[in-house]
């Protein structure tokens, strides 16, 4: 079984100069007010790979250093038993929406109808348009779902303006 234990080290000044705590395991439960909010620069200790890894803690309280190891630990038990996610301790791959978009389209060409897929171009290219180029998302496919949902209200009062005046004319 592969090792999932993940422990915190602490830098400490003493009077010959900086040291590493010991390894401190992982606090069950919630942490006191004062313990949650001590100061200090911590290390993450554990195996990945084979390897011994020691990444640097963000945040410099010990609580911050507490919710990155039981991020982490969760992930080395994940890889465990097989399933696959993203490392928490790294840093997002993040791509414009036409990136994502074109991705999309990619995956579903081979599956749609050449009407369907042609629908579906159009629907995320004006979805596109209306989010703007510039805001990147964290993953290959658009998850924004408040931001989706607002551009379905946004098309069912206002994004059909050339179908709505012709039933209007009727």
């Amino acid at each position: 079984m592969a090792n999932t234990t993940v422990s915190i080290r602490e830098r400490i000044k003493t009077d010959t100069g900086w040291r590493w705590s010991k390894r401190i395991p992982v606090p069950e439960g919630k942490l006191n007010p004062a313990e949650a909010q001590r100061k200090g620069k911590f290390n993450l200790v554990y195996t990945e790979g084979g390897r011994k890894r020691e990444p640097k803690v963000k945040g410099k309280t010990f609580e911050a250093a507490v919710l990155a190891a039981r991020a982490k630990q969760r992930h080395l038990e994940d890889a465990a038993d097989g399933f696959t996610r993203p490392d928490p301790l790294k840093k997002v791959e993040r791509k414009k929406i036409s990136e994502a978009i074109d991705d999309r389209l990619r995956r579903v060409e081979i599956s749609f109808d050449w009407k369907t897929l042609k629908a579906h171009r159009q629907a995320l290219r004006q979805f596109e348009k209306w989010m703007g180029t510039i805001i990147p998302v964290a993953s290959s496919w658009i998850r924004l779902t408040t931001h989706v949902m607002s551009f379905r209200n946004w098309l069912l009062k206002d994004g059909n303006e050339k179908k709505n005046s012709k039933k209007e004319r009727q």
